[in-house]
């Protein structure tokens, strides 16, 4: 269905943009060149409008799938499901109003940047351009959040934030050891951005702590919604009570195994630790060898 495939990759290329930055382990969009979070009060108005646009042409393409292939169905479902994720990000979560948030859209990129393996001038610079974002992001921060954040969520991106300042410099410290062939200026340009973020994030922790002791607990999503979230953005049919009751089976399970497996080498000695992380590699590739 050429219009489905057409909503798909406008959707698509639109959501590498606004999709904020988060903590998955597995990067999942490629972002566009000299990209940047999109954060602030008018940019949740922008998503909202796009999010209720998607889901209206998503609604006008129903009619025609009851002749559809399964792929196009199939497609369809899915590209529901990734809209409906719109809606629990910005309506029912709200993470816009926490302030862990901003905390990952500041200085996540930055640590996305450098996971790569071998360094090199470019991506010294995307660090710096990144860098200097930070301050903005946080400062558009501490206005959104103002009235909204709960305690528990607070308290974790302060307790987060210990010490940042010195890990956000020593990280650019590294960098520029890193990276012998910098062009001119940027190695003092990188130290100097990496200064200015650390202090606005420990500005941002500041503030955060300050408000900490009046703010109020946070509350539960609540069934309802959590119940339309597996439906329609996890696409699984199954009520939150049947999702409780197989995860209690899945823990039993997973700790009879454990107790079978601990008893089975109560004997036997626990490794000695690697050395190093070339020692460490080693012992992994050693061990995927003999499966």
């Amino acid at each position: 269905m050429q219009q489905l495939d057409d909503l798909a990759d406008r959707f698509w290329r639109w959501r590498a943009v606004q999709q904020p930055r988060g903590r998955d382990d597995i990067p999942r969009l490629d972002r566009p060149a000299g990209w940047l979070p999109e954060v602030g009060a008018d940019a949740v108005v922008r998503h909202r409008a796009a999010r209720d646009g998607f889901a209206a042409e998503l609604a006008d393409l129903a009619p025609a799938l009851a002749g559809a292939t399964v792929a196009d169905r199939v497609d369809h479902r899915l590209l529901r499901s990734a809209v409906a994720r719109l809606t629990w990000e910005l309506d029912v979560l709200e993470v816009w109003a926490q302030p862990r948030f901003y905390v990952d859209q500041a200085i996540g990129p930055v640590f996305d940047t450098l996971l790569r393996p071998g360094a090199d001038a470019a991506r010294a610079v995307e660090v710096l351009r990144l860098l200097r974002a930070a301050p903005g992001t946080l400062a558009t921060g501490l206005e959104m959040v103002e009235g909204r954040c709960v305690a528990p969520f607070t308290r974790s991106a302060v307790d987060e934030l210990v010490d940042v300042e010195g890990r956000v410099v020593a990280s650019a410290r590294a960098l520029v050891a890193a990276v012998p062939d910098l062009p001119a200026g940027i190695a003092e340009d990188l130290l100097a951005a990496a200064a200015e973020a650390g202090r606005a994030l420990v500005a941002f922790r500041d503030a955060l702590a300050a408000w900490l002791p009046g703010l109020p607990d946070a509350e539960p999503v609540g069934r309802e919604p959590y119940a339309w979230f597996l439906r329609e953005v996890a696409c699984v049919p199954w009520s939150p009570e049947r999702v409780r009751d197989v995860g209690r089976l899945e823990y039993d399970r997973a700790r009879a195994f454990e107790l079978v497996a601990r008893n089975r080498a109560a004997a036997v000695p626990l490794p000695a630790l690697p050395a190093d992380a070339a020692a460490q590699a080693a012992t992994e590739a050693r061990g995927r060898a003999q499966v």
